[in-house]
């Protein structure tokens, strides 16, 4: 911590025994506490019944819009994620009607169904596409979930995916 200047101020994959030793130097703007779980090389899933596609550019702004997340996301972002990795959408009538990409740091996520189509195992086939992408280049899929989301972690669970650890996100005021 003393060797940080006062622009560092995000702090990724924080555990939980880091956070008091960075809030003694530093105040939080925000924090968001994720649990991480990962699905093990041996747990076989299904193969898709919907065929995905990647995110289209044109919808980056759509995407954000409908995010739970959107105070943590921008354009240039997504667009990275969508051009440097894997992504995978459902579209009905030419709109995204569910969705989900690689973060920076690998992780799956923003995983998102909107709401007209929820209860229609969307979200499944978003992460089973994305599950699959991974592992087609040799990694190991891990998601990093909120706690207080029972239906991403229903879902995690039904896969296969093991619960790890509680790790946290973190950006400091200069």
């Amino acid at each position: 911590m003393n060797e940080l200047s006062k622009k560092d101020i995000y702090f990724a994959s924080a555990e939980d025994w880091m956070i008091p030793i960075i809030n003694e130097k530093k105040n939080f703007d925000w924090k968001l506490s994720v649990m991480r779980w990962y699905l093990p090389d041996d747990v076989e899933i299904p193969e898709n019944t919907m065929k995905t596609f990647p995110i289209l550019k044109e919808h980056i702004e759509f995407i954000i819009n409908e995010s739970n997340y959107k105070q943590f996301l921008t354009q240039r972002y997504i667009r990275d994620r969508i051009t440097k990795s894997f992504s995978a959408c459902l579209y009905e009538d030419e709109q995204p009607a569910a969705w989900g990409l690689t973060h920076d740091y690998g992780a799956l996520g923003s995983l998102h169904v909107t709401a007209k189509y929820r209860r229609k195992n969307y979200g499944k086939e978003i992460l089973l596409s994305l599950i699959h992408q991974c592992r087609e280049l040799g990694k190991t899929p891990f998601a990093q979930i909120e706690e207080t989301n029972a239906a991403a972690i229903s879902l995690v669970k039904k896969l296969g995916f093991i619960q790890d650890r509680r790790v946290t996100w973190i950006k400091c005021f200069e």
